[in-house]
């Protein structure tokens, strides 16, 4: 059985990973359309985004590599097995009916591994079992310490997400407006860093959100990812 704190840490990851998995299947499903479409410098700011760092050996090889390549930290398939490994250690505190949608998208993923190619019926697909697993931790699990840890990994990955790929403020707003909202419910000395909650208060506001800005983006980017204390 986990430690206390292994466990909220395992909690956090597995509501990031399973986010990173959603979010990542949708981004990579439009990179799979500028490849097809040859627009290399679209293709490259992408890359640039998702901080790929493995080398493919042709585009094709790429679209499959992003995909389907679980040992490098970009993918969808590396986002969902992170997910299962995470999920495997909290046996005593997530359903079965939870960690049975993660297999079955990780089944699904293998199956068109082998075809090197999601259709639009396997996106649906894994969508629906993303979806599914979160309907089912809110529905299912009353462990409310669970819970609010797996959203906040869920927030804090769709703001990071969400920033990398210069997506509207109104979107990274949303999210940090009730990631502070759990903050002031839960006790934000117990989960986060609280000078670097202050920092992206001042940080994610409308006067100071540019992305546009290699040092802001990098800046922010650091600090939401050491928001929570692990």
């Amino acid at each position: 059985m986990s430690s206390p704190d292994s466990k909220a840490s395992n909690l956090y990851i597995l509501g990031r990973c399973m986010e990173r998995f959603y979010l990542r299947l949708h981004l990579l499903t439009k990179f799979d359309d500028l490849l097809q479409e040859g627009r290399e410098e679209e293709c490259a700011a992408f890359l640039r985004n998702l901080e790929n760092e493995v080398e493919y050996e042709s585009p094709e090889a790429l679209r499959i590599g992003l995909l389907f390549d679980d040992t490098n930290c970009v993918t969808v398939a590396h986002a969902l097995r992170s997910a299962r490994e995470a999920a495997a250690t909290l046996r005593d505190t997530i359903i079965s009916e939870a960690l049975t949608f993660i297999q079955r998208a990780e089944d699904v993923l293998h199956k068109a591994s082998r075809k090197e190619f999601l259709d639009p019926t396997d996106v649906r697909t894994l969508k629906d079992l993303s979806l599914a697993f979160w309907g089912s931790v809110g529905e299912r699990i009353y462990d409310r310490h669970a819970i609010v840890m797996m959203k906040i990994g869920r927030l804090v990955e769709h703001i990071e997400m969400n920033i990398r790929f210069d997506y509207r403020f109104y979107r990274i707003r949303e999210a940090f407006d009730e990631l502070l909202f759990i903050a002031d419910l839960e006790g934000k000395e117990e989960i986060f860093d609280t000078l670097t909650l202050d920092m992206l208060k001042r940080m994610l506001s409308q006067r100071e959100y540019n992305t546009a800005d290699p040092d802001y983006k990098n800046a922010v980017l650091h600090a939401i990812n050491i928001l929570v204390q692990q």
